[in-house]
């Protein structure tokens, strides 16, 4: 049971750290806050050995946190851990290669450089020590994503240089990476996101600042092939509706991107399109939950159902997502109308039963590894009794 995971800073003064899921990529939970935790920019998420990893930067300090959520029914993360030999101005990436995972993060103020470490557990700090990479920079940090036996981080150059630039692991090398490789065709004012989709490298980026500013987004994969290794740029657009000309998706910030339910979900913030959006539902998958019989203090997150049908999303930070099926965006593009932030948001999979599902299966003598639909079918006999909120929400 595939859940998508989905966490943001608040919007303008408010730092705190949000997260919601979603089963169908169509009903969403309402969105919870880590009220003992903060942030100045975007968190990063991961999901390592049955946990779900988020690393954020401070909000009264430049220095890197991280904390962990087992799944647990109780919606608990663990205590935020410090890591204060080292930081970061925007915040890190995690990724997950070959079985270990790894955080890479752009240093603080007027440090441009980038670093990396890997997660230990039996480090007493759980990360190995930060490495720099002095040969490069970034004005914005980078990204990471793993594909069959190559590990990628991408990231946009520093200030002054808004070119695109990528490297590859490598532990042969003394800085545990390749040369980085300018992409000197395409470039962004903002990090570019990676993905894995249908047994490609995805990156994904929103254009240009300045005077003309293009929010659009703009998506390339890697190709061996190729002599730059990646194929041409590709704005993300589609033709529908009534529209004389293509239909074109943009953020304001750096995109996300993640692969769930045989597509990419692309999520921004600022939501820029010429066409009819839709609403996220309040709820959960396949209708298995109502909200608000089953805890009275969670209200629905959707619109509200007297409202207008498609009312307008938050503007100028309103968090949107589309779906992206590897060469076009399917419309309509989902527009959350109650929740937005000040930096990009974070998206990631876990790819089986949540954890606190499971322990209620294993309550009522079922075997998790028929499913939930045989677990309902077994449990509400000719109906679909809607199971209790809190065993859903966890992984």
């Amino acid at each position: 049971m595939p859940t998508l995971y989905m966490a943001w800073r608040g919007v303008d003064n408010d730092e705190l750290l949000y997260w919601a899921v979603t089963f169908d990529g169509k009903w969403w939970s309402p969105q919870q806050v880590l009220s003992d935790r903060s942030s100045l920019s975007a968190p990063a998420l991961a999901v390592f050995k049955d946990q779900l990893f988020m690393a954020w930067r401070g909000d009264g300090d430049d220095n890197l946190w991280w904390a962990t959520y087992d799944g647990n029914a109780e919606l608990k993360w663990s205590k935020q851990s410090p890591l204060r030999d080292r930081g970061s101005a925007v915040g890190p990436a995690l990724g997950l290669f070959q079985d270990r995972l790894y955080m890479a993060w752009r240093g603080v103020l007027d440090d441009d450089n980038l670093y990396w470490a890997a997660y230990d557990e039996e480090n007493p700090f759980r990360w190995t020590p930060q490495r720099p990479l002095s040969d490069r920079g970034s004005a914005t940090g980078p990204a990471l994503a793993a594909i069959q036996d190559k590990f990628f981080m991408a990231w946009r150059g520093v200030l002054g240089d808004e070119n695109l630039y990528w490297a590859t692991f490598d532990p042969n090398d003394p800085r545990g990476w390749t040369d980085q490789h300018p992409l000197s065709d395409r470039a962004s004012n903002e990090s570019p996101a990676l993905a894995v989709f249908q047994n490609k490298l995805y990156m994904v980026w929103r254009g240009v600042g300045g005077e003309n500013s293009d929010d659009s987004l703009y998506w390339a994969t890697y190709d061996e092939n190729n002599p730059r290794k990646w194929t041409d740029q590709t704005v993300m657009a589609t033709l529908g509706g009534d529209q004389a000309g293509p239909i074109v998706v943009g953020s304001v910030k750096r995109p996300s991107v993640a692969a769930f339910q045989n597509s990419l979900f692309v999520a921004g913030v600022g939501l820029n399109i010429h066409s009819t959006t839709g609403v996220p539902e309040p709820g959960a998958s396949q209708g298995l939950v109502d909200w608000t019989k089953n805890d009275p203090n969670q209200q629905p997150q959707g619109p509200d159902p007297e409202g207008p049908a498609h009312p307008p999303p938050l503007e100028p930070k309103g968090l949107f997502y589309v779906a992206f099926d590897g060469n076009m965006p399917t419309l309509p593009v989902m527009a959350f109308t109650n929740r937005a932030s000040e930096a990009r948001v974070a998206q990631t999979v876990f790819d089986s039963i949540p954890l606190s599902l499971r322990n209620l299966m294993l309550k009522h003598g079922f075997d998790p590894s028929k499913g939930i639909n045989e677990f309902l079918r077994e449990v509400s006999p000719g109906a679909r009794r809607p199971l209790p909120l809190r065993p859903l929400v966890g992984f």
